[in-house]
């Protein structure tokens, strides 16, 4: 089987996508990895950088080939149109002919083990998807974010397999937007019933595959006796999801004095310098300790790296003023107070 990863970048993710990128090596994965590169920056970079086995993929290209996918540019945001692109991808390089599976992954993924396990799942399956697998005090987000996450899907180029990334593409060309409205949200929510709709599909099982912040609370995390191989339930976790990553200049300082602690994290690096950053996610110890201590050091080097290549680079890290960071903490709070205020008088 002539199997192919791909993934999708813009300047944005490209940092993080290099650090899927190597990861992926890192753990020897011996297949082809297509990037879609969404804007001409990572275009650029990435031919620049000409990492072994990488093949970049211009969207002008995609679009070129692909009018229908084109058409609807103007109705998607950024994040959705990357979105709507996947499934677009994926019938792209199966209709290529000389890939017989692909394997879509999000760019903000990290792998520590090898995929074994995965692909011994693919090997008697046409479609493979990955369940959330939510901790208890998150099941209720299903209903709204899908039962399945759209970080890994794969396809092999049978009947089956085309046929549910054909009916991917249709959907997602209907709609694929960030607001989420009743069984929609994104790209993903299309995939609740797969399991029903298509023969030959596989919901992934090994649990080491696809933790992150949704279901890390499920198990126990643990980075301690090999910080390059952190666990799960005792076992090697394969791939993390490391979501809604932001890395933030201008407030070194002030996470250094103590400020904004429980907002935005202070991370030291390996040279003895600081990267300050957050998510929206609650995180454990365990789970920052382990994988987002390291994961966002790779990302500052990976986006020097590629400052290094075009000085010019300023994507991935978003500016903040202490100031601006007050300001919003204390318009928050202030909104808290008059909610719980007005709840106060209400029950009097």
């Amino acid at each position: 089987m002539t199997l192919a990863f791909c993934t999708i970048l813009d300047a944005a993710y490209l940092a993080q996508g290099l650090v899927l990128l190597r990861s992926l090596r890192r753990v020897e994965t011996p297949f082809d990895i297509y990037a879609l590169c969404m804007d001409t920056t990572s275009e650029s970079l990435l031919h620049a950088l000409a990492l072994p086995g990488v093949v970049p993929v211009s969207v002008s290209d995609l679009e070129a080939q692909h009018g229908d996918f084109r058409a609807v540019k103007q109705m998607r945001t950024r994040a959705e149109y990357a979105w709507t692109a996947k499934p677009v991808f994926c019938e792209h390089l199966l209709d290529g002919g000389s890939i017989d599976a692909v394997v879509l992954l999000d760019a903000d993924l990290v792998f520590f083990t090898d995929l074994t396990s995965i692909l011994d799942e693919l090997s008697d399956a046409s479609v493979l998807i990955t369940p959330h697998r939510y901790a208890d005090e998150c099941r209720d987000w299903a209903e709204t974010w899908g039962t399945y996450n759209s970080q890994l899907v794969a396809f092999r180029r049978d009947g089956e397999g085309l046929r549910a990334v054909r009916w991917w593409k249709k959907r997602c060309l209907e709609w694929c937007h960030e607001q989420p409205e009743p069984g929609l949200y994104g790209d993903q929510k299309h995939l609740d019933d797969w399991p029903d709709r298509f023969e030959r599909v596989r919901v992934l099982e090994d649990e080491a595959a696809g933790v992150a912040p949704w279901n890390s609370r499920r198990y126990r995390i643990d980075g301690v006796d090999d910080p390059d191989r952190p666990l799960v339930d005792g076992r090697p976790i394969i791939f993390y999801h490391c979501a809604s990553l932001r890395l933030v200049a201008g407030l070194t300082l002030a996470r250094r004095c103590g400020l904004f602690a429980s907002s935005y994290r202070l991370t030291r690096d390996a040279s003895g310098g600081h990267v300050v950053w957050t998510t929206t996610y609650d995180l454990t110890t365990e789970e920052r300790v382990a994988i987002w201590d390291r994961y966002v050091v790779e990302v500052a080097a990976a986006t020097r790296d590629l400052i290094r290549v075009d000085p010019t680079f300023n994507a991935g890290v978003e500016r903040l003023r202490p100031i601006d960071v007050a300001a919003t903490a204390a318009r928050r709070g202030l909104a808290r107070h008059v909610r719980a205020a007005s709840a106060r008088s209400f029950r009097t």
